[in-house]
């Protein structure tokens, strides 16, 4: 059975499609591919890149412990073309809309949550490449550069680590396995003879 989609006018496969229960025949009107290229279409916009930004600052306050962002969307956007949005959009979009020239929204303290006037718009690879510099010098604590303590079997105390990464170069043991090793959560007590612990 196929089915002809309103965007693209090409008849398809039900399998092209994806379900919408609500519809006559279960099947939204609109292919797959063309839902794709709607959506992408609209995240390069700059109504469409802040939407984003928001809500990924919402889902990032959750996970460090913040308040969610003091401010809704059209404050954040109305905020955004005061500060140059339009320009950075300009350049994404002359770039072939690269990645690292996408724009962004940066915390000026990173210890405190999003507030507006607690942000700056930068490109994505500003705000990438401070986040790295930030864990390096662990100004910014992660999981990437978060001291780990290496004990024996029998719990006795051998060595700290600034990092997984360290203590995989240093003693072998591959990051993959010292850090479920290191979750309390996770099944797993040991890796490579050795126990593992996030310093406190």
């Amino acid at each position: 059975m196929k089915k002809r989609c309103r965007r693209c006018e090409q008849l398809k496969p039900l399998t092209g499609f994806s379900a919408a229960p609500s519809n006559s025949d279960g099947y939204t009107h609109t292919c797959k591919p063309c839902v794709c290229a709607r959506n992408k279409a609209y995240w390069q916009t700059p109504q469409g890149r802040i939407s984003y930004i928001y809500n990924t600052q919402k889902t990032n306050s959750v996970v460090r412990g913040h308040q969610p962002p003091a401010f809704t969307m059209a404050q954040l956007y109305t905020w955004a073309l005061n500060n140059g949005l339009m320009g950075l959009v300009s350049a994404w979009e002359t770039s072939g809309y690269h990645m690292q020239l996408a724009p962004s929204v940066d915390r000026l303290n990173d210890a405190l949550g999003y507030t507006l006037d607690n942000i700056q718009l930068v490109t994505w690879k500003e705000n990438n490449d401070k986040a790295y510099a930030d864990r390096k010098s662990c100004k910014r604590v992660t999981k990437q550069n978060r001291k780990i303590q290496q004990f024996t079997l029998d719990g006795q105390f051998i060595a700290t680590f600034d990092s997984i990464a360290h203590a995989s170069r240093v003693t072998g043991v591959t990051r993959t396995n010292i850090s479920p090793a290191a979750n309390p959560d996770h099944l797993r007590e040991q890796a490579g003879n050795f126990k593992w612990r996030y310093a406190t």
